[in-house]
């Protein structure tokens, strides 16, 4: 019974993405991670080690684009990573929080963060299911850690670090916890973690004699409620945040509002519980903030969309949050779920969110140094 409910949650996830797969203009970041993925590999990797990308999305978008370049078909690429995200969701919430494990892995599956990213050609949905595999395997490292489990963490450590530059903070989040909370292994995920490092080292040597470009980042007075309404509603992609403020309708403009307050409201109600598991969520959660805050204020680091492995830890205490309101929990349940799901419905119909808004249609990647290595 269980199962065939996480078979209907993964139905509505790829029902509620068609609309966006289907009706969003293909947009200057999509045609970015395209023309990266065509050119051959030596100029590849200059290309993004002149970026502030990491190379693997782009090599596996090489190998699914030789199929077909159609953006629709593309776009499936991501959306398999999303789909699969929803399945290791609900392992890690079974992990985690056992009880409310469906409620979560169904807020994560109708998150419009989630399904925007599963449906655009970019690195977030892969970055998001690795995450995901990462905590699992870190949490199986810590309850046996043999050299499998050690094995399976060097590898996914590699290939998320090789994805996106925000998984050293998901690592360092891993690394402080078994430090506080677990030091009789922390001498094994050292080694773990110097291993990694070996390995990546050649590709932060070459990175360091390129220039790079500003990265899509805020200070953090913008950053921190940017991520806050990013994680419950979206808008950090071709229509963003302040798009939405500055020009989108009210009506969406309020939505943007009531959701946040409210999926904020459950997370905080959801962290006051103080179990072995709860602490383990809220350090994934504030460390990683702890790290990049005191770093953007040197410079601008706080990327709210890179911030997206942060997500199901976000739904994780969301979930934890909503039997609080005991006899009014459904009707928070179903409130919460009718906001989101409304959210996917505007963003992958109403043309304010699958048009490219005016001001973004002369953007061309051509007219970017790091593009012409």
């Amino acid at each position: 019974m269980k199962h065939k409910f996480l078979y209907y949650v993964v139905g509505v996830f790829i029902i509620l993405s068609i609309p966006g797969l289907a009706n969003r203009e293909f947009w200057f970041d999509e045609a970015a991670s395209l023309n990266v993925s065509q050119r051959d590999i030596p100029i590849l990797l200059e290309t993004t080690a002149r970026d502030t990308h990491p190379p693997f999305y782009f090599l596996l978008l090489k190998g699914w684009s030789a199929i077909s370049e159609n953006r629709y078909f593309l776009r499936t690429l991501s959306l398999f990573f999303g789909v699969a995200s929803i399945f290791l969701m609900w392992q890690l919430a079974h992990k985690l929080i056992l009880h409310h494990a469906p409620i979560a892995t169904l807020l994560l599956a109708v998150s419009p963060l989630t399904i925007y990213y599963a449906t655009e050609i970019r690195m977030y949905a892969l970055f998001l299911l690795e995450s995901l595999i990462l905590t699992i395997w870190f949490l199986q490292f810590i309850s046996y850690p043999s050299k499998i489990n050690s094995l399976k963490i060097l590898l996914a450590s590699l290939v998320s670090l090789y994805t996106h530059y925000y998984s050293i903070l998901l690592l360092a989040s891993f690394s402080i916890w078994i430090w506080s909370k677990k030091k009789q292994l922390f001498k094994s995920w050292l080694a773990i973690q110097i291993t990694t490092w070996l390995f990546f080292f050649p590709w932060v040597v070459y990175i360091m004699q390129f220039p790079k470009p500003l990265c899509w980042c805020f200070p953090i007075g913008i950053g921190l409620p940017a991520l806050i309404i990013s994680l419950s509603a979206g808008g950090v992609g071709m229509v963003t945040i302040k798009d939405i403020f500055f020009f989108g309708p009210k009506s969406i403009q309020a939505l943007f509002i009531i959701l946040p307050i409210l999926l904020f409201f459950l997370f905080m109600k959801g962290s006051n519980r103080h179990t072995y598991t709860a602490s383990l969520i809220k350090c994934l959660i504030i460390i990683p903030l702890l790290i990049i805050i005191p770093l953007s204020i040197i410079t601008l680091s706080f990327s709210p969309r890179a911030f997206i492995f942060l997500l199901p830890f976000y739904m994780m205490l969301a979930a934890n949050g909503i039997p609080s309101f005991k006899n009014l929990s459904k009707l928070v349940l179903v409130s919460l779920l009718f906001l989101l799901v409304l959210t996917d419905i505007v963003e992958g119909f109403n043309p304010f969110f699958t048009r490219l808004p005016p001001y973004k249609k002369n953007l061309n990647i051509k007219s970017l140094d790091f593009f012409n290595p």
